[in-house]
Formats: structure tokens, C-alpha cells, sequence
């Protein structure tokens, strides 16, 4: 019985398993040569609707995981940017929180190309629009 249930686990993950997909897309999002102080990315496959995904930025820093499950290929990139401020605003639940800005930036979406060698860390810089 155990030999069984074993091999239809077994059976189940080689069967759900892509093969060529990434296990992990991560690196630094700059613009202008700095970190981004916060927002998203998102990464588009430009072949195929269904390989897309996206992530949080936090000090330029960004993580997708397995079940971005991206496959190696070239990306439409966009990113929403965000650089603190300075300034503070007190929040009535949240106490002080630092006030943050949009960045317009020249050149989102960018076209990346993601690759096994490069999919944990990639660096993707934009520049501000002026």
C-alpha cells in the first residue's frame, strides 16, 4: 500500500513538473545606477501569454519563486517605482511612515532575456524620464 501511494506521489510530481521552467528569477531593479526604494515588477513573456509573473521591490531587491514558474526566454519588463521622500506622515494606525514618490521612468517596459545563467541575478536599470 505504502509502495503504491509512494509511486502516485511520485507519479503526480514528474507528471505537474515543466522541465525547463526557472525554479527561481531574483535580482536588483536601479534606476538611474541607485536601487529602487520600493514597488513591483512584473516580467511578460513576449512568446507566450502564460509564462508571466511579478514581485515586490524592496531596496532594489527582488524575488519570484517557483511558482512564478517562468521559462527561459525574452521578457517585457515593467516596473512601478517608488523613492522615498524624506518627509514623514503620521499615520494614525501605523504610526510614522516615510511619504514615497512615483518614478516616471523613460524606459518601462524593457526587454529582458531571462537565461538559466542569469535568472538569480539579474540586473535591470531604467532611467527617469525627464
Amino acid at each position: 500500500m505504502i509502495r503504491v501511494f509512494g509511486f502516485a506521489i511520485l507519479s503526480t510530481m514528474i507528471a505537474c513538473s515543466s522541465g525547463n521552467h526557472l525554479s527561481e528569477v531574483a535580482g536588483v531593479v536601479s534606476v538611474d545606477g541607485k536601487p529602487v526604494d520600493s514597488g513591483t515588477i512584473h516580467f511578460q513573456s513576449t512568446a507566450s501569454s502564460n509564462s508571466s509573473g511579478g514581485a515586490a521591490l524592496s531596496n532594489g531587491a527582488f524575488k519570484l519563486g517557483d511558482n512564478a514558474n517562468l521559462q527561459p526566454g525574452e521578457y517585457a519588463v515593467v516596473v512601478q517605482a517608488y523613492r522615498k521622500t524624506g518627509r514623514i506622515m503620521k499615520d494614525p494606525q501605523q504610526g510614522n511612515i516615510e511619504i514615497t514618490e512615483v518614478m516616471r521612468l523613460a524606459d518601462s517596459p524593457k526587454t529582458v532575456q531571462l537565461t538559466a545563467e542569469n535568472a538569480q541575478s539579474l540586473t535591470v536599470d531604467f532611467t527617469t524620464a525627464k
